[in-house]
């Protein structure tokens, strides 16, 4: 067998989960995208450079979808906690202010 058709052969590897940093994920897209650009790849390859770059794409993708979720949830809260320290502000301020008018119209 030559070397160019042990290269071409691929090699199997078990599936098994493991934790990649998103920036990572991305930088991988990016080269495929400019080094496909650039012609670095036989065409042969394109497949399965194009598999690839469609399974990092997606995730990528769902990557992004599930940060933008959590930034609503925690923007969401965030409003929510905010909201409800204002109104017991002005609850507590109106509280005050009647305090006031009440006293003032006893010293009268």
């Amino acid at each position: 067998m030559s070397d160019t058709e042990q290269q071409q052969q691929p090699t199997t590897v078990p599936n098994v989960s493991i934790t990649v940093p998103l920036n990572f994920i991305h930088n991988v897209k990016n080269l495929i995208t400019v080094t496909t650009a650039r012609g670095a790849y036989k065409p042969d390859e394109l497949k399965l450079l194009g598999t690839m770059y469609e399974f990092v794409s997606e995730m990528v993708d769902k990557a992004n979808v599930a940060l933008e979720e959590e930034a609503a949830k925690t923007a969401a809260s965030t409003d929510a906690s905010t909201d409800a320290s204002t109104a017991t502000d002005a609850s507590t301020a109106t509280d005050a202010s009647t305090d006031a008018s009440t006293d003032a119209t006893k010293e009268i």
